[in-house]
């Protein structure tokens, strides 16, 4: 039996770093941020680019448009458009609806992890003793 390839990935509360594992390897890569998670309204927040670094998402493939205050990530076929203080996502032009707004902290947009993560067909987990969001994708 094979092993499928994927990429594990941690982010923890209050830690301007986040850790990388690929596949079954015991090698973990640190990566550092400018800004770190934290709790909001009981949710976790993340910067949105490392999120999407996370997931495997290029930086080419990542554009902010500050006159819209709108991110735009794009993913294998994925497209999903998000503007600061705005509950609407856009997926490949559908809209839907999140229970909060993407905000900018420290220069960077902050979202709670499970709205890309969950479009892009990544899986999290939330690590409540931790305090840490542990999100998986398989390769493509």
């Amino acid at each position: 039996a094979w092993a499928e390839k994927y990429i594990t990935t941690t982010f923890a509360l209050q830690k301007t770093t986040y850790t990388q594992t690929v596949g079954d390897t015991v090698e973990t890569i640190e990566i550092e941020m400018d800004v770190a998670p934290y709790i909001k309204n009981d949710r976790t927040y993340v910067p949105v680019r490392y999120l999407a670094y996370a997931i495997g998402v290029k930086e080419s493939d990542i554009t902010w448009a500050q006159d819209t205050q709108r991110v735009t990530i794009t993913h294998n076929d994925t497209t999903v458009t998000m503007t600061i203080g705005s509950k609407t996502m856009l997926v490949n032009d559908t809209p839907i609806e999140m229970d909060v707004a993407p905000e900018i902290t420290d220069g960077r947009t902050m979202l709670p992890a499970r709205w890309l993560t969950e479009v892009l067909g990544a899986d999290i987990e939330w690590n409540q003793e931790a305090t840490q969001a542990t999100i998986t994708v398989q390769e493509q």
